[in-house]
């Protein structure tokens, strides 16, 4: 009987221990600086997945305590031949890279951010819900909320990330 109290009071302690709450806590988990890994993209309508951005896209996201900002570059982005850019080019590069900014907060797994600002000008002020998962504090999975991609069809990205620190 005694060894079962003391057992249940170990375990007690263990899970009210700030290192195992930090540890399942997705705000705690989720600050530091991440190298994207890969980008696939699902269409809603039809169910194709594809990846707009390659097999090794090269962007990041920074999460400090209730700030984000984050970048998606496309693999393989080609610089202008030289400045000014054309219009192409311009668009080219518009359509190969995102970037956006702002607070977040979380609820679960589910992380709502506010964007203060973004390369996509019509989130800019708004708030978008995000499900975001961290495995052994290492990898980042992100679903995005549905959105419109540049070629107006809905689709919802799933987004993964290497922790870099």
């Amino acid at each position: 009987m005694t060894s079962r109290l003391v057992g249940a009071a170990t375990l007690a302690l263990m899970l009210a221990s700030p290192v195992v709450a930090a540890a399942q806590d997705l705000g705690s988990q989720l600050v530091g600086v991440w190298k994207q890994t890969g980008f696939v993209q699902k269409n809603l309508a039809t169910g194709e997945s594809s990846k707009p951005q390659g097999e090794n896209p090269a962007g990041m996201a920074i999460f400090s305590r209730g700030y984000f900002t984050w970048i998606f570059i496309a693999e393989g982005r080609k610089s202008p031949a030289s400045l000014p850019s054309t219009d192409a080019e311009r668009l080219y590069l518009y359509n190969t890279g995102s970037y956006a900014g702002g607070t977040y907060k979380i609820n679960g797994d589910k992380v709502t951010f506010l964007y203060n600002a973004s390369a996509n000008q019509v989130w800019t002020g708004t708030e978008r819900v995000q499900t975001m998962q961290v495995s052994d504090n290492k990898v980042l999975t992100w679903t995005s909320a549905p959105f419109k991609t540049n070629d107006g069809k809905e689709a919802v990205a799933t987004v993964t990330f290497a922790r870099l620190e």
